[in-house]
């Protein structure tokens, strides 16, 4: 016999061999036997009678305004910033979008709300909540202010985005 040929042999003698008595390495399987499902498990489309999904809000992208400015008035400064846009559709309840404005560094901390009736698709337009600061209160030129959209649904709020901007003051 050429060696070329017994070797040749010899290999799938071997791979016969492992392939009809199971894995070369104890432990190690490449077919696993099949696991059993949990008793409550359901394929997809099982009992579609008894399933069903709520839903209960889809909303898009917010916009935010990307600065501010603190503007003099007689007596100190009121917080200007542009107002947030938020589309949303409502299901079955209503909800209430609000816009929140901080500035922790002048100790300043107020939102605004609007109510969205259910089975609504439109975009809420929130004006930014009034807020006056004291005029000895703004000494630096320019402040941080966090602006956060949420949603409200009643049992518990979303925060749909958050952002930090700053105000410049005007002098």
């Amino acid at each position: 016999m050429r060696p070329d040929r017994a070797v040749l042999l010899t290999t799938l003698t071997v791979l016969a061999v492992v392939a009809a008595s199971g894995p070369l390495v104890p432990g190690v399987a490449f077919t696993g036997a099949a696991a059993d499902a949990a008793p409550d498990y359901r394929g997809f489309g099982e009992g579609t009678a008894e399933m069903g999904v709520e839903k209960r809000l889809a909303v898009g992208a917010a916009t935010v305004p990307d600065g501010g400015t603190l503007a003099r008035t007689g007596d100190g400064y009121r917080v200007a910033l542009g107002p947030v846009e938020l589309p949303l559709e409502t299901a079955a309840r209503p909800v209430a979008v609000r816009y929140a404005v901080r500035v922790p560094a002048l100790g300043v901390a107020r939102a605004t709300a609007e109510r969205v009736p259910a089975r609504t698709a439109r975009t809420v337009r929130l004006a930014a909540p009034e807020v006056t600061v004291p005029a000895d209160a703004a000494s630096e030129g320019r402040y941080g202010a966090t602006l956060v959209v949420s949603v409200d649904l009643g049992d518990r709020t979303l925060s749909v985005t958050e952002a930090t901007v700053p105000l410049e003051v005007d002098r």
